[in-house]
């Protein structure tokens, strides 16, 4: 297969990284399933990870092949492919840790949005007392 196309499934395993805790939470406060956020929460820490450690899997098999598709590749290049010892080990331990915080991020939007929304609701539903 071409780097070309690991290179887009990578970016594609990160853009579902990035819209999953969004598209999660639209749908639990929108239509209000049964299930806790907690569930949520726990959900996508194993989601996260994986399609993180996918992602990042991915982008160095995509620098591996295009170094040997590169009849001469450049120093800047082979650094690049050769210098994920450190990523590699930080994504496959504390992946987990960085989709905690993400989706965390989230959900304190989502529940100021909410505190928002019902705070600008109820001062619209309020009579108004002026003459």
């Amino acid at each position: 297969m071409s780097y070309v196309v690991f290179d887009i499934l990578s970016q594609v395993a990160l853009g579902l990284f990035l819209i999953m805790p969004p598209t999660f939470l639209f749908v639990h406060y929108r239509w209000k399933p049964r299930w806790h956020p907690v569930f949520l929460f726990l959900g996508f820490i194993v989601l996260g990870w994986l399609l993180l450690n996918v992602s990042h899997h991915l982008y160095y098999e995509s620098l591996f092949l295009q170094v040997g598709a590169t009849p001469n590749p450049s120093d800047e290049l082979r650094d690049r492919m050769q210098s994920d010892g450190a990523a590699n080990v930080f994504t496959l331990l504390f992946g987990w840790l960085f989709a905690a915080i993400y989706f965390t991020i989230w959900f304190a939007l989502f529940r100021i949005g909410q505190w928002a929304w019902k705070r600008l609701n109820f001062k619209a539903a309020a009579p108004s007392s002026s003459l």
